[in-house]
């Protein structure tokens, strides 16, 4: 029985390596541009870990660096949403008669593979809640909750009376009894 010859570890030239680190910084996550350049996320980790200057020897620097990198990278993510939500609502101005709350809606859920929910509702404002009771409508649509039968027998003997207000006081207490006895008269069996 032969062996098979062990397989090479693919080799990155420099220029796919570049395009790696730069769209695991623009992504989501890490492993989110992992996944989408079908590599392992440990390599792009490796890649940038190397990439980042050391920190300093004393913990308490190192940690405050560390505070301070997640605190940047924090606040350019935010201003990037702001960049893309400033453009888009720039161009709905230009093009739309009214463009609205519902339009914001729209772009946490155009931006969401990019950007956590929850850090776009924070930095535009909106309360989480609602996009995402907004976002349950769109994917089940405008569900109408239907009236129970004796709920719509009663508005149609209501809206005949409403139709027929000069039949006087009796008559329409005698066309509600009339009524029920035509709905208990109905055989059950």
């Amino acid at each position: 029985m032969e062996k098979a010859p062990p397989t090479k570890r693919p080799r990155y030239d420099a220029v796919f390596r570049a395009e790696a680190l730069r769209l695991a910084s623009e992504s989501r996550s890490t492993l989110a541009a992992a996944r989408a350049l079908n590599i392992d996320a440990k390599r792009i980790y490796a890649r940038q870990k190397a990439t980042q200057p050391p920190l300093p020897a004393d913990p308490a620097e190192a940690a405050e660096v560390r505070a301070l990198r997640t605190a940047s990278k924090r606040l350019a993510q935010e201003l990037d949403i702001f960049k893309k939500s400033h453009r888009q609502q720039t161009l709905e101005a230009r093009y739309l008669a009214f463009p609205g709350p519902v339009s914001m809606l729209s772009f946490i859920d155009q931006q969401r593979t990019c950007h956590p929910v929850q850090q776009l509702c924070q930095v535009l404002g909106v309360v989480s809640s609602r996009y995402y009771a907004w976002r349950l409508v769109q994917v089940n649509g405008a569900v109408e909750k239907q009236k129970p039968a004796w709920e719509t027998e009663i508005a149609a003997v209501f809206d005949h009376h409403k139709r027929h207000s000069s039949i006087g006081y009796q008559k329409p207490y005698k066309f509600h009894q009339q009524q029920l006895n035509n709905i208990t008269q109905v055989p059950l069996a």
